[in-house]
């Protein structure tokens, strides 16, 4: 009898088993479908942000001139991109000053660093977009403005399948404008754009391009563009 015991407890534990063995595989035969509490979705840790969400990440010593009546002179500024925002040091505090308020402010130099003056773009006739919503860097006295973008990517990481990336890349999207008789035009290097921009110049440029092969997304290098062009 005992050993008749014994055997009927071994079975039932064999048959058990096999049944939560049968109901692990189902989880991830049926349909991929989740019984709710049995299996718990992994979660991506935070995103990593590789760059920077600021015009210079360093704070420099500045001006700023409203759209209204007043200005700031002679503070540490630096401009947020992906919030259309210019942060002040002040001595009262941190303060801000969206856009929409901003007419342009100024970068002294120091460090090295030239004076930058940079202006709202929804003040000038730029066609940089729908919206507007940016500033330009002004150089070579007004002939020339820079629109630095934000292109902020998205992680691409599957936490179940563990691939992808989990950082959030930021990248600058760089265009160059120009001013001439007719306007303000972007300055481009397919022909039809070289063309409305610098009339019957455009051939000459065309030749510096072709012996320089400049990168259009590297700002150093569309500064050297802008020198080129300013010297006539």
């Amino acid at each position: 009898m005992k050993h008749t015991l014994i055997l009927s407890h071994l079975l039932l534990v064999v048959n058990l088993l096999g049944a939560q063995g049968n109901n692990r595989v189902g989880i991830f035969t049926d349909g991929g479908t989740n019984p709710g509490l049995v299996l718990e979705e992994l979660k991506a840790p935070p995103p990593e942000v590789q760059g920077t969400y600021y015009l210079d990440e360093e704070w420099r010593k500045g001006s700023l001139q409203l759209q209204e009546q007043g200005a700031v002179r002679n503070l540490p500024m630096r401009y947020d991109l992906k919030n259309q925002w210019i942060e002040i040091k002040a001595p009262e505090g941190l303060k801000i000053c969206p856009l929409n308020r901003i007419a342009f402010f100024v970068f002294h130099p120091e460090n090295g660093q030239d004076t930058s003056l940079y202006m709202n773009a929804g003040l000038l006739k730029i066609p940089i977009n729908v919206s507007k919503k940016g500033i330009v860097q002004v150089l070579a006295e007004g002939k020339f403005y820079l629109e630095e973008a934000l292109l902020e990517i998205q992680p691409s990481y599957i936490p179940a399948l563990d691939v992808g990336t989990n950082k959030v890349r930021l990248k600058r999207q760089l265009r160059l404008f120009m001013a001439n008789s007719e306007g303000i035009c972007e300055l481009k290097k397919n022909k039809s754009a070289c063309q409305a921009c610098l009339g019957d110049s455009c051939g000459k440029f065309q030749d510096y391009l072709r012996k320089e092969k400049p990168n259009w997304n590297n700002k150093t290098e569309l500064l050297k563009i802008v020198s080129y062009l300013a010297r006539g």
